[in-house]
């Protein structure tokens, strides 16, 4: 409890970052993260810049998947070995 009592206690500290932009990175139409990028300017992230993280975060989500599926079939291959 003095974890979750710790952050509560600094959850209203920003430390001068006050506008986000988030990117859901989606594979399949399901969410498997997200991507935050916060700024104490707003005018710092320009159409051009929420553009680029869109576009990143579908290449992300990409990566995240391809890792996943890797993952998938290392752990198939390693219980088909173990029975053979």
């Amino acid at each position: 409890m003095h974890a979750l009592a710790e952050r509560l206690r600094h959850a209203g500290e920003t430390e001068g970052l006050l506008f986000h932009a988030t990117v859901p990175l989606i594979v399949q139409k399901r969410p498997v993260g997200l991507i935050n990028i916060a700024t104490q300017q707003w005018e710092f992230l320009s159409p051009a810049d929420l553009q680029f993280l869109s576009a990143a975060g579908s290449q992300v989500a990409v990566a995240l998947e391809r890792a996943r599926l890797h993952d998938l079939a290392e752990t198939q291959r390693t219980r088909q070995e173990k029975r053979t």
